[in-house]
């Protein structure tokens, strides 16, 4: 099982909470995509429904959903969660929204059982230890036929830094990214119905590899280093790569779900 030092990727993340959106432009595309793609389950929701979006960081999700009428049309009341209390400050215009925050860990949420009618989270849940954990809790919390909208990058993405950091042996470990088939058996397992599924391929052009490693400290999602000493010349090999450019490709999966 992965295991992750949740106090070092919260550190990592309030490090990040200022440049963030100079570098997060895949986690902003694919946070706008979901709510575009979880509005026409919103006639369906209660006016004051209780929402929540786990992993706000930056406040990607809140930015588009206060677009929509009808989330002003319902009152629906939002509540951001995420483990770093620098990215819940980052965008101060959620005051006049009436959004609130909780610094808290995904997997030791403040909620009580059946308190939500509806659950965001974008880019967040690949941070996820115990997924079964994880999705009985959620269910917990939500009412019945209660929406769980989020996405995330699977285990499919940057291949191609992957490929590089063999090639040059400079064999990085990356964070370990969820397979698709083990999240839709985790959430069925949990009595969730799928409504909606897709996955898509978003690609980021880069001026070389090392340009690439960089952009993930940019947001917080730092690679892991191996264990084995990385000399200056593989260093350099894994930078010479595919000359002037370098693209890396997310392959990002939306999952819109009903609790049964």
């Amino acid at each position: 099982m992965k295991e992750y030092n949740k106090a070092k990727i919260a550190n990592n993340f309030s490090k990040a909470s200022e440049d963030y959106d100079n570098f997060a432009s895949v986690q902003k595309l694919s946070a706008k995509k979901l709510c575009e793609l979880t509005l026409p389950f919103f006639s369906n929701i209660k006016k004051e429904a209780q929402a929540i979006d786990l992993g706000s960081g930056t406040s990607a999700i809140a930015k588009e959903i206060v677009k929509k009428d009808i989330f002003l049309q319902k009152n629906i009341n939002l509540t951001e969660v995420d483990i770093s209390q620098e990215m819940l400050l980052t965008w101060l215009d959620k005051k006049f929204y009436n959004i609130n925050t909780i610094k808290a860990d995904i997997e030791k949420l403040p909620f009580k059982k059946s308190s939500c009618d509806l659950i965001f989270s974008s880019f967040a849940l690949q941070w996820i230890i115990n997924f079964n954990k994880t999705f009985a809790e959620l269910n917990r919390l939500m009412q019945k036929d209660a929406i769980l909208s989020f996405c995330i990058p699977n285990n499919e993405s940057f291949k191609e830094l992957k490929d590089v950091s063999l090639k040059s042996g400079c064999n990085f470990n990356f964070n370990e990214l969820p397979e698709v088939e083990i999240l839709r058996s985790s959430l069925a397992k949990n009595s969730f119905r799928e409504e909606l599924y897709f996955s898509e391929k978003i690609s980021s052009d880069f001026k070389s590899p090392i340009d690439a490693l960089k952009s993930f400290k940019k947001i917080g999602a730092n690679y892991v280093n191996s264990k084995n000493f990385v000399s200056k010349k593989q260093l350099q090999k894994f930078n010479e790569f595919l000359g002037d450019k370098f693209t890396i490709s997310w392959n990002v999966s939306y999952f819109i779900l009903r609790k049964i």
